[in-house]
């Protein structure tokens, strides 16, 4: 699944629009929302982690090795191990 397609899951599932998105990101106008969403190259990391903090989710890189090392990001750029 796709990072943009992962945010449009959480937006239905928790109730967002694009409106609703773009006035807790702090955007003046819901394209800005749906710009980043529609982005030919993908959406970048940054935005993704953005995004899915403004719906009281996280971003985590989990190890598929044996240990399953958790990473957690976050907008303010810190890594935490979880």
């Amino acid at each position: 699944m796709k990072a943009e397609d992962v945010i449009k899951t959480i937006m239905k599932f928790r109730g967002f629009s694009n409106q609703s998105l773009a006035e807790k990101l702090g955007y003046s106008t819901a394209s800005g929302v749906s710009e980043k969403l529609r982005r030919k190259q993908g959406m970048r990391v940054d935005n993704l982690i953005a995004f899915a903090e403004a719906m009281d989710c996280e971003v985590v890189i989990r190890s598929k090795l044996k240990d399953r090392e958790e990473w957690k990001l976050s907008a303010d750029r810190k890594e935490e191990q979880a």
